[in-house]
């Protein structure tokens, strides 16, 4: 089964509580994360994406995340894009 869910366009400090919700509702083994209007994420809501991604990989699942240019350029600033986004994910 395969469950999606939309991202923020802002995935800051603020966000993280918010996105824990969001990302505990998720049902499923196959998630997909939209992410490509997300203009800006932070540093906790990256660490909290890494972390899901772990735990939902972990348990036999998997997850894929679309993400904008933005996203993709804020996660290889926090040196977290190679484990959250697939080669060759584009905007």
């Amino acid at each position: 089964m395969m469950s999606s869910l939309i991202l923020a366009e802002k995935l800051l400090s603020s966000a993280v509580p918010n996105l824990t919700n969001q990302l505990q509702a998720i049902e499923g083994t196959h998630i997909h994360l939209d992410g490509r209007e997300v203009r800006a994420i932070g540093a906790r809501a990256a660490e909290l994406l890494l972390r899901f991604k772990q735990n939902t990989e972990a348990a036999g699942g998997t997850l894929t995340i679309d993400a904008s240019s933005e996203l993709a350029q804020d996660l290889q600033i926090l040196a977290m894009k190679e484990a959250l986004l697939e080669e060759g994910t584009k905007s």
